[in-house]
């Protein structure tokens, strides 16, 4: 879901139980700190991954304590921020789904949209999994 701004929304209820909601913080109500804990209160939300465009991004894993904040990287500068978002979720999802871990995929994630977001509309802003990996091991502090 990108675009949400209640949470007594009916029609996405099934998208708030999911096991890993995704959104946008551009029409939240409320900050999306806040709107992590409330999410994941009412509906036992197990992932929670808010993207926050050149403010990064911000996971939350129930029971962990914890609103993890993953700072805007862009290693070739911006272009377009176009699919943005897109790119966010559907690098999480890949890392996420290959490793089981949440951490190394939202940083994975952030920095492949950083890497997207630096190039021409409709040109190359793809990684392979392997070159995504590698980058992220290059990174400073990792990802």
């Amino acid at each position: 879901m990108q675009a949400i701004d209640d949470l007594d929304d009916d029609y996405n209820w099934d998208w708030m139980a999911a096991a890993v909601l995704f959104c946008s913080h551009e029409r939240l109500p409320v900050p999306p700190q806040i709107w992590i804990s409330m999410v994941q209160d009412r509906y036992r939300t197990p992932i929670v991954v808010v993207g926050c465009g050149a403010g990064g991004a911000l996971l939350s894993v129930r029971g962990s304590g914890e609103i993890r904040h993953v700072p805007a990287v862009a290693p070739h500068g911006v272009i377009s921020t176009a699919g943005a978002g897109d790119t966010l979720a559907a690098a999480f999802m890949h890392v996420y789904a290959a490793t089981g871990d949440p951490h190394a995929a939202i940083g994975q994630a952030v920095l492949f949209a950083g890497y997207a977001v630096g190039a021409e509309p409709g040109g190359s802003a793809f990684l392979t999994g392997p070159q995504l990996a590698e980058m992220a091991q290059a990174a400073p502090g990792g990802r």
